[in-house]
């Protein structure tokens, strides 16, 4: 995490552990894909500070463990989490300390994203998922077809 991302968190005064998973995470703070859902059920929010994360199976994992969500509001974001989230600029650390520190002011507010979220996650099944798969493919179809050669790619 860049420094002034620790500067905007260190607003709220409380303990923090940072645990930092995907591709780069330092060895000392990278949770193992069997850990996951021990960790998530031992935090108190879970936030998504990414570019690139508009349908996130780890935000509906979070979501399932009954905690509130914090996502950066990214293509997609809005469509998978609708009302179930807190969203902020991805390129604002002072924005995504407002929205930590709202849900830490508020547990209301904590209280209905938990409940939002986990119905969330519920309404997602893995049909759900494998059949937008395919969607987002068969909406592609076009554009690719106009990157390859005079023949179409044929699903088999």
């Amino acid at each position: 995490m860049n420094t002034s991302k620790l500067a905007a968190l260190a607003t709220i005064r409380d303990r923090w552990l940072f645990i930092h998973c995907g591709v780069g995470a330092p060895e000392s703070s990278r949770a193992s894909v069997a850990d996951v859902v021990d960790y998530l059920q031992a935090a108190d929010v879970f936030v998504m500070p990414s570019q690139f994360e508009g349908q996130s199976n780890a935000i509906l994992e979070a979501m399932a463990c009954e905690l509130p969500v914090i996502a950066s509001d990214v293509s997609g974001a809005k469509e998978q989490l609708g009302s179930a989230a807190l969203l902020f600029n991805p390129k604002s650390p002072d924005e995504m300390a407002l929205r930590i520190k709202e849900l830490h002011d508020s547990p209301d507010k904590r209280a209905e994203l938990v409940r939002l979220g986990h119905e969330r996650a519920q309404s997602w099944t893995a049909k759900d998922y494998v059949e937008r798969m395919f969607q987002i493919i068969d909406d592609f179809e076009p554009i690719r077809r106009c990157w390859s050669s005079s023949e179409p790619y044929v699903y088999k």
